[in-house]
């Protein structure tokens, strides 16, 4: 129900439209390049008139109007679209701080649908040309997205807005977190030094596991407390108390600096898990817990360590790595299947295969490189959390037996 009402929902909570930001990139991170046309492929393109024809506005700066010269219509025909009514193309809505765009020159302005520029200089209505000049609050940084959010819902009725931006328009959503979806497309080539950079979203927002380093082990009567450090974006989103993931054991973080967070490590999680292998330059996956707005990008995941098993084989598969494990607690078994989800060291993924000893999965590049999958070697141990789904069924079914 939260799905097909979300633009109902974001409009009456954040009073606002619902956002998605749509960007392509190539594969070292340049939106555009000297040599080619495109960055993205047919398919990824035919994918952005699908988003453009579901949007009701669509918002780009005056710099990608310049550079670019686009339609920003809807090219996909009606039996693509599958309909019979005719196609609907989005409100076009413009950010032009200083009116500098020649609204002559460019092909965006020659069709006739609703155009709306947000301006620090006007408000004017131009029927001639389908055109509203609206003029909004600006700082150094620009006009107020926020504001032109508030108009966009209010007076244009916008339920959900498609974000098609540069740098530094993608730059002003993220920071001030004002999106609902990211819809990222990455090539399989890259541009070089000649393209346009733009921000990490893959880095930045994508991806919410990071690695950090062990900097201290401190003994404390068979306990340990672990001092960690790593990068102070991921430091700032956490807080004293905060639960932490730790190669998939659930900790809390305390004694955050600008470099390091530590954790307490008790007795009895050191005798179920693999963190007895911790020292000093350890490396380890670091994630936070998830809040109940956020997307489930994967299974539940508890924290609770199930049982520990190796790495029994490792072998490279086309531009992904398979990866064998072999669980030390059989009894396991019976909760890994064929296609389920799995957590190794946090991380959850999908079983490509079962067998009698344990399981393989195929790690994709991404994974293999922003996790310490990448350090595995034939004989690591790894924590491992079955699903958790099919240990509630069990329980209930062994009830239902019993009565």
């Amino acid at each position: 129900a939260v799905k097909i009402n979300k633009d109902f929902i974001t409009k009456h909570e954040k009073n606002r439209p619902y956002i998605i930001i749509k960007q392509a990139v190539s594969l070292d991170s340049k939106i555009t390049s000297p040599n080619k046309k495109w960055i993205s492929n047919k398919f990824s393109r035919e994918d952005g008139h699908y988003l453009r024809a579901q949007s009701c506005a669509i918002l780009v700066s005056s710099k990608t109007i310049m550079n670019d010269n686009p339609k920003l219509n809807v090219r996909l025909t009606k039996k693509k679209l599958s309909i019979k009514s005719n196609i609907r193309h989005p409100i076009i809505v413009i950010l032009d701080t200083n009116l500098s765009i020649d609204i002559t020159r460019f092909k965006v302005f020659k069709t006739k649908t609703k155009k709306i520029i947000f301006n620090s200089v006007k408000t004017n209505f131009d029927k001639n040309n389908n055109i509203d000049f609206i003029k909004v609050v600006s700082n150094k940084n620009g006009l107020s997205i926020q504001s032109i959010m508030k108009i966009l819902s209010r007076d244009y009725d916008v339920k959900n807005l498609l974000v098609e931006p540069g740098k530094r328009l993608l730059s002003s959503f993220l920071d001030k977190s004002m999106f609902d979806e990211i819809i990222f497309y990455k090539s399989s080539s890259s541009v070089g030094d000649d393209g346009l950079e733009t921000v990490d979203i893959e880095k930045t927002y994508l991806n919410t596991q990071e690695i950090a380093t062990v900097k201290e082990i401190n003994s404390h009567h068979g306990d340990i407390q672990a001092v960690f450090s790593i990068d102070e974006k991921f430091l700032s989103s956490i807080n004293e108390g905060d639960s932490v993931s730790i190669n998939g054991v659930c900790l809390t973080a305390y004694n955050i600096s600008s470099e390091n967070f530590s954790v307490d490590i008790s007795n009895e999680t050191l005798d179920v898990t693999t963190l007895t292998q911790l020292s000093t330059g350890y490396k380890a996956n670091i994630e936070t817990s998830l809040s109940v707005s956020d997307k489930l990008g994967g299974h539940i995941v508890s924290g609770h360590v199930d049982c520990i098993a190796q790495v029994i084989n490792i072998e490279e598969d086309s531009r992904s790595f398979r990866v064998g494990f072999e669980l030390n607690d059989k009894k396991y078994l019976r909760y890994i299947v064929k296609k389920g989800s799995i957590c190794v060291d946090g991380v959850s993924l999908t079983v490509n295969m079962d067998s009698d000893n344990g399981f393989f999965v195929n790690i994709i590049p991404f994974t293999w490189d922003h996790t310490i999958m990448k350090y595995y070697k034939i004989g690591t141990m790894v924590n491992i959390e079955v699903d958790r789904l099919a240990l509630h069924i069990e329980k209930l079914l062994d009830i239902k037996n019993r009565k």
